[in-house]
């Protein structure tokens, strides 16, 4: 499958996702979307359990901003994740405040702001085809079948490749 493909069959699912909303809250997704398209990030991060002493990644999307204002109301609209301090105050540096939400969570966020994401839509596309891959039936297998890790670990490069700072060629 293509980018477009893989755009078609979450487009289709954020629409069924929809049917679930609350109506007031409908209109909020677009400025959701916006806040994530010039202020977040989503990212695929590695977790190491020593208690299975094995490597996890993990699905996070995060919103950092010196507003505490604006990253409160976006808890409040998605109704999910956590917030906190994401740097420690100092001389000459403002304080800024960070949403944070993983996995499952961070999928329906994805999914509801896809519609109206411009520059983060490759970065959610990215997310939720890895997010599926994570929870095939396999997931609990050991070793994890060849073909999941090598398409796990595309995904992973490829949103690591999007992230990256700087000009992007192409």
């Amino acid at each position: 499958m293509n980018f477009g493909d893989f755009l078609e069959q979450y487009l289709a699912l954020s629409k069924q996702q929809w049917e679930f909303q609350n109506a007031e809250e409908k209109p909020l997704w677009g400025w959701v979307a916006g806040i994530m398209d010039g202020e977040g990030s989503v990212q695929i991060v590695r977790l190491y359990h020593q208690g299975r002493d094995h490597y996890h990644n993990n699905l996070v999307l995060s919103v950092t901003n010196t507003n505490r204002a604006m990253v409160l109301r976006l808890k409040e609209i998605t109704h999910v994740g956590a917030i906190g301090q994401a740097n420690r105050p100092t001389k000459g540096h403002k304080v800024a405040h960070r949403w944070v939400c993983k996995t499952q969570q961070a999928t329906t966020v994805l999914l509801l702001c896809l519609p109206w994401l411009v520059t983060k839509q490759q970065h959610a596309v990215i997310a939720l085809a890895f997010h599926d891959l994570q929870k095939m039936p396999h997931r609990f297998q050991r070793p994890l079948p060849e073909w999941n890790v090598s398409k796990r670990g595309a995904l992973i490069e490829a949103l690591h490749i999007l992230n990256k700072r700087g000009i992007k060629e192409g």
